[in-house]
């Protein structure tokens, strides 16, 4: 489609939203693409709507792929995939991708088994009780509605701030990622008087070993509590010790025996037990790695890529694809619990300013070692 004259990347995002708010039609498979031209001016854009069924986060950016070039005119001979970028630890992922057709055959198996799919996403005991517990209502006053209409907002960071913070804090970028999350979500509720104590979190935990496909999904929903902090170095400190125990937990998701229970169980009651580990999280997060390089398509450069994660129950997901020389972090609002995600973009983008500040102060010793 081409979009009308003085159009801007708005529109796109208005009619991105309007793709995630509508079901796939039950006829044709589980995807939708849709090209977008007349994008301020003579840019476009690659509109991807994914069932979640077919693949994860991680998957979903080895299958764009296979659409893209590492340069503007490829050659009959020419590789998806730098050499310079071959021996680089980061650009593992990209030295995996399994062939198309490949591809093809994974999400077909994994359309047709929908209950493998429950088995990958949780396969062991160690968080299934803190998983599981129903929590009757988020912990945010303020952020309460619940519905299936949905915004979509964008706020873009230098990846290299976000290093250097994580650098100068001795956490990760996903640390950083993080906590800029929260601060900007306590600026939100600053900015409309509700003062907050914490937040219930979940984010997905990459469980993806070497030899995985790209299909499929492969982490476990992790759920805990940070706290609210108005000084962001603590903020990131708290990040930083919860995400950690998540990660070196001995197990991070449910047992075959419970995968195959909630599988037997009436579809009615499978609703209800999602429903209730779901419907108290304040915000979803998700961090994705991109391409370390740059991406052409067509012989155009790619300049950004959004990833839009579902709520998930929550009032907001906030997904951040990283790329060669650019953070891209896209936000999906309930609408009915965040009826300006405007503001909230803007209070975003100021907490990833705090964050990144960070990075600016010298390391203390203990950071050093």
């Amino acid at each position: 489609m081409r979009l009308a004259a003085g159009a801007t990347f708005r529109q796109v995002l208005d009619l991105a939203q309007v793709m995630a708010a509508i079901g796939f039609d039950t006829e044709l498979p589980p995807w939708e693409v849709v090209v977008v031209e007349g994008v301020d001016g003579d840019s476009a854009a690659l509109v991807i709507k994914l069932h979640h069924a077919l693949v994860d986060g991680v998957g979903g950016v080895a299958v764009l792929m296979h659409l893209l070039d590492s340069v503007r005119h490829p050659t009959a001979d020419h590789t998806q995939v730098p050499e310079s970028a071959t021996d680089r630890p980061s650009t593992g992922l990209w030295q995996r991708l399994p062939t198309p057709a490949r591809l093809i055959e994974s999400m077909l198996r994994i359309a047709g088994h929908p209950a493998e799919q429950l088995q990958e996403i949780v396969t062991s005991a160690a968080s299934a009780a803190r998983l599981l517990a129903p929590v009757g209502k988020p912990l945010s006053p303020l952020m309460i509605g619940r519905s299936f209409k949905r915004g979509f907002e964008v706020v873009d960071v230098a990846p290299h701030a976000l290093r250097q913070a994580a650098t100068s804090t001795g956490g990760t970028i996903n640390d950083v990622f993080v906590a800029a999350v929260v601060r900007g979500l306590t600026l939100y509720h600053d900015r409309h008087g509700v003062e907050i104590d914490g937040l219930r979190a979940l984010m997905p935990v990459n469980v993806r070993a070497s030899d995985d496909p790209a299909a499929g999904n492969h982490f476990v929903p992790a759920r805990f509590i940070v706290p609210a902090r108005a000084d962001t170095r603590e903020c990131l400190g708290e990040v930083r010790r919860i995400t950690a125990s998540w990660k070196h937990a001995p197990g991070l998701a449910f047992s075959e025996v419970l995968a195959t229970g909630i599988d037997k169980l009436p579809d009615p009651v499978v609703t209800a037990m999602w429903g209730s580990m779901l419907r108290g999280d304040d915000f979803c997060i998700t961090n994705v790695p991109g391409p370390p390089f740059e991406t052409f398509l067509a012989g155009s450069r790619v300049e950004r890529i959004y990833a839009f994660a579902p709520p998930s129950g929550a009032a907001v997901n906030i997904s951040l694809v990283t790329t060669s020389d650019r953070a891209c972090v896209g936000i999906v609002v309930d609408t009915e619990a965040i009826p300006d995600g405007p503001k909230l973009a803007v209070c975003m983008a100021e907490g990833f300013e705090e964050v990144i500040d960070l990075g600016d102060e010298q390391p203390t010793e203990g950071q050093r070692s």
